[in-house]
């Protein structure tokens, strides 16, 4: 069982490490450098067969198409054309933000149909899809997680700093706790209803094993930094920042390809500097950010203002940057908004010099 950090450790530059030099531009050797010390992460099942993508230090930042993110009904139709726009647009990575089991069928057609990669938001499958009360073991994570894998996904989205001792905290900083998502929201309010320990966590080490055996990446979401202006920063976002960086070295030592998570509002003087905190602490992990949008209450032009953001946070050595709908209840108008916000990120990249000093 090998992974291409393990296969990059033994000096082996392996054939999926030789076409994204190609694509890059980069020395194969200086990128297997990359790929063995963590900063660089190279998104592809092993049970693919696809074109790889990469990202991380002195790679051009990529763009994530966050599809499925409707609440109201799901359409293979409509999340397809979604995936067709942006990837014409410039997507080179979907992203499953309502990830279940089932829409299966959407994520082989983002394969098969726009020869893309994608990755899942595996929390959504676990606290939304259950009439029952909720209760999230250990063994329904790791079971759903090996499901994705099975099915092909490239990179898995986790929740390991939502803790008991880490919401207190949050609650006693912020006036009006926000959280990023849904899904987020329910599980927050499960672990501190319940005073359960945090599944991602718990059981880290099972997962470890799950992402190893398919060579997933995981990506570790980072969901108290950055949820209003006036918020940021905090003592919570910086104490689920050393949560991070333990499980970062524990993929590592594991052989298994990491990558970190945030996103949302940072005041614009604060944004480079935050980003260099990010990298320093998570021995500079590839970093995938959502906005940051520098601005509060201005949805005429969400856009604008998450571009504004994503040039600077790229040049600060952001990886790879979201792309939303941003008014996701009016569906006839999710593609072209998506469409728009991949077009504003494009341009926030083509600012961008790579920099190969992190």
């Amino acid at each position: 069982m090998t992974t291409q950090i393990i296969e990059a450790q033994q000096n082996i530059i392996t054939p999926e490490m030789a076409k994204v030099a190609e694509l890059e531009g980069i020395n194969s050797n200086v990128l297997r450098q990359r790929v063995a010390q963590g900063k660089v992460v190279i998104f592809k099942n092993k049970l693919k067969n696809v074109l790889p993508t990469a990202l991380g230090c002195g790679l051009s930042p990529k763009i994530c198409a966050c599809v499925n993110n409707n609440f109201e009904g799901f359409s293979v139709i409509e999340e397809t054309d979604k995936i067709k726009i942006s990837k014409i647009a410039g997507a080179k990575i979907a992203l499953d933000v309502l990830a279940s089991s089932e829409y299966g069928e959407m994520r082989e057609k983002i394969t098969s149909e726009f020869d893309m990669l994608y990755g899942v938001n595996q929390l959504a499958e676990c606290v939304c899809e259950t009439s029952e009360a909720l209760e999230l073991t250990t063994s329904k994570i790791t079971e759903s997680i090996e499901r994705f894998c099975e099915q092909g996904a490239d990179f898995i989205t986790l929740y390991p700093t939502i803790t008991q001792e880490i919401i207190k905290l949050y609650k006693t900083e912020v006036k009006k706790p926000n959280f990023i998502s849904k899904p987020v929201s329910i599980f927050a309010e499960y672990i501190e209803k319940e005073s359960a320990k945090n599944p991602y966590y718990e059981a880290f080490d099972e997962i470890l094993d799950i992402a190893r055996t398919y060579d997933v990446v995981l990506s570790l979401a980072s969901v108290f930094s950055f949820n209003s202006l006036s918020e940021f920063p905090t003592r919570t976002s910086y104490a689920e920042l050393l949560i991070l960086s333990e499980l970062v070295q524990r993929a590592r030592e594991a052989g298994v390809q990491i990558m970190v998570e945030a996103g949302g509002f940072m005041q614009l003087a604060e944004i480079e500097k935050h980003i260099e905190l990010i990298k320093k602490l998570t021995f500079n992990s590839p970093l995938a950010l959502s906005g940051p949008k520098v601005a509060e209450d201005m949805p005429e032009i969400e856009f604008v203002n998450s571009a504004i953001g994503a040039a600077v946070a790229t040049n600060a050595g952001c990886d790879m940057l979201f792309a939303h709908a941003f008014e996701d209840n009016s569906k006839k108008l999710n593609a072209r908004q998506l469409r728009e916000n991949v077009l504003s990120l494009k341009l926030a990249c083509e600012t961008c010099i790579p920099r190969a000093d992190l």
